[in-house]
């Protein structure tokens, strides 16, 4: 490698000569289990505690599954982690549906993203096009059923009055769990350690 003090890294985690495909999966699937979020409101509340979560909160977790947005953000990270296509629409720049920025992808289906820490991930959907959360909800709300899509969200998603409002407030309870937020002060490429989100 490029970077010596990566090498030694790797070498002191796996063993001489690791440095390789399978074991940097490892290491990055390692840090990633680092980034996931716990004991958020929805995980207390999921475990017992009736208080973990607020009144719309509740009411929005029950017009999420109502409204059938848990048949693909099911499971604990909130995804099915299957293929699914929306015929998101397209960003500025781009020709078509989302689906054209990347056409090999099983005709244009993209895996389901888990929702955990969704407050703080934005832009949404595969390529970015959404800026908000509640341009998402609206985009479900709105989806072109003359255009073909995923049959599970084939029909009408008729948000009723004030629900979706209770869905956004819903995401906060999967995004205010604890997890490591350190930033390094240096990192051996020496390039500058970013983060803070």
């Amino acid at each position: 490698m490029a970077i010596p003090a990566y090498t030694t890294l790797f070498e002191a985690a796996f063993g001489a000569e690791s440095v390789n495909a399978t074991n940097l999966a490892k290491a990055l699937a390692a840090f990633e289990r680092t980034l996931v979020p716990r004991d958020s409101s929805f995980d207390r509340y999921m475990a017992g505690d009736d208080d973990a979560m607020t009144t719309s909160q509740i009411r929005g977790l029950h017009g999420f599954i109502s409204q059938g947005c848990s048949g693909c953000h099911s499971g604990p990270m909130l995804s099915d982690y299957k293929l699914h296509n929306l015929k998101v629409p397209a960003r500025i720049g781009e020709t078509g549906y989302g689906e054209s920025v990347f056409p090999e992808a099983e005709g244009g289906a993209f895996r389901t993203p888990s929702l955990r820490m969704v407050t703080r991930t934005a832009p949404y959907m595969h390529n970015g096009v959404f800026e908000t959360l509640s341009e998402t909800v609206d985009f479900y709300h709105n989806i072109d059923h003359h255009i073909k899509v995923d049959p599970l969200v084939e029909g009408d998603v008729e948000v009723a009055h004030g629900q979706g409002d209770d869905i956004l407030v819903f995401f906060e309870a999967l995004s205010d769990g604890t997890f490591d937020r350190t930033i390094p002060e240096r990192v051996p490429s020496g390039l500058p350690p970013a983060g803070g989100r």
